[in-house]
């Protein structure tokens, strides 16, 4: 995953703040593989996280518009890349790479904060307007990218895609939310804004964070009216119908839209395949649009009843015809896939364990990313605490 980080402050020197970047990305990689790229600009230094970009010269993630006015780090993917570089080319923007970050800072240097309901996909941004000394921090409608941020009453603002970067700092006091530790441990979850550092605060999904000299705003730029009638018109679905037929085909227009603009990125794409009916829904539209022989990955652990839920996902991908990778994992190798996870893990989840297992799997097959049917059950009643 990228990561991006950032230090915005009238009072600290750009030294200090590179210095404090520095620690911040070697707590999120130890041994980072190249130095890696910051930008200063007057009271703002923004920077990646060591993996974001293998081709350092590039700068894939970071970048300044050509008038250096404008900075932009990106941690994420624009599935509508394409759609998007069109219409910015047609208005005059001469493209320099072949990246997401510029079609979005295309997107911000033309349109402002009014491009954002136009883009889709996971991301995380911070775009820095060195003529207005302003910084946003944006979110996608639903966290597909973490960021956090730490602001001081005295007006620096720290920020980053993890929270043990921004402890790293030595800027930002470490100390535990109690009551967001309470919280979590009577939901098995932690939604934004807290989490379980006091001083650290979680944007939320569709928020956008605005930083002027002395002065921090936080506001909401998805409308789910708004978003709902775009996906119809992307989906060529007429005016919602109160009947339960008309709202299946929209429902199935949606997964489907959805599931063909995952795999329109670049990236590869597999899936953690379960026993679930929503998995198998998924492993269907994956098919359908990327042909037989789609990555699917199934983990489950001795000792619970997950033989048969494994042999579920089994049928599903023979059915389909995936390339269907599983790992049962032993009792005695708990203890270790444990320590794994939290060593990997920066926020807590209520299934932690089997997904990181499941993850891992996929990592080690070359998957840059992977779908899930995680958040079926709330949307569907697939289970008894949602019905």
């Amino acid at each position: 995953m990228r990561g991006i980080v950032g230090f915005v402050s009238l009072r600290h020197a750009a030294a200090a703040r590179e210095a404090a970047l520095g620690r911040m990305v070697a707590a999120a990689t130890p041994r980072p593989p190249y130095t890696a790229p910051f930008v200063t600009h007057g009271p703002a230094t923004l920077g990646l996280h060591p993996l974001a970009c293998p081709d350092v010269a590039r700068s894939c993630a970071l970048l300044t518009s050509p008038d250096e006015r404008h900075h932009l780090v990106l941690d994420g993917t624009l599935y509508n890349v394409r759609e998007l570089r069109s219409d910015y080319a047609r208005r005059g923007w001469v493209f320099r790479t072949d990246s997401d970050t510029e079609v979005l800072l295309a997107a911000f240097v033309l349109d402002g904060r009014e491009c954002l309901p136009r883009l889709r996909g996971p991301f995380a941004f911070a775009f820095w307007d060195a003529r207005e000394k302003t910084l946003l921090l944006a979110r996608d409608a639903f966290g597909g990218r973490p960021l956090f941020y730490h602001a001081d009453p005295a007006g620096p603002l720290l920020f980053a895609s993890e929270t043990r970067g921004l402890l790293a700092s030595r800027f930002v006091p470490a100390g535990l939310d109690h009551a967001a530790a309470a919280d979590f441990l009577r939901r098995l979850s932690l939604p934004s804004p807290r989490t379980l550092h006091a001083e650290i605060r979680a944007l939320r999904p569709g928020e956008v964070l605005t930083w002027r000299p002395n002065r921090l705003e936080i506001s909401g730029w998805w409308r789910p009216a708004r978003a709902m009638s775009e996906a119809r018109a992307r989906a060529d679905l007429p005016p919602p119908a109160p009947t339960v037929t008309a709202l299946r085909a929209e429902l199935r227009a949606r997964l489907d839209d959805a599931v063909q603009a995952h795999l329109a990125a670049a990236a590869p794409t597999g899936l953690l395949l379960s026993g679930d009916p929503a998995s198998a829904v998924l492993a269907a539209l994956m098919t359908r649009h990327a042909g037989p022989g789609v990555p699917a990955f199934s983990v489950g652990f001795e000792g619970e009843d997950q033989t048969a839920e494994i042999a579920r996902a089994a049928a599903v991908a023979s059915h389909l015809g995936l390339r269907h990778e599983t790992q049962l994992i032993p009792d005695t190798s708990l203890p270790a896939e444990f320590e794994r996870l939290l060593t990997d893990l920066d926020q807590p989840l209520g299934s932690s364990l089997a997904l990181h297992a499941a993850t891992g799997l996929a990592r080690a097959d070359g998957m840059a990313t992977v779908l899930t049917e995680h958040g079926a059950a709330e949307l569907l009643g697939a289970t008894p605490n949602f019905e």
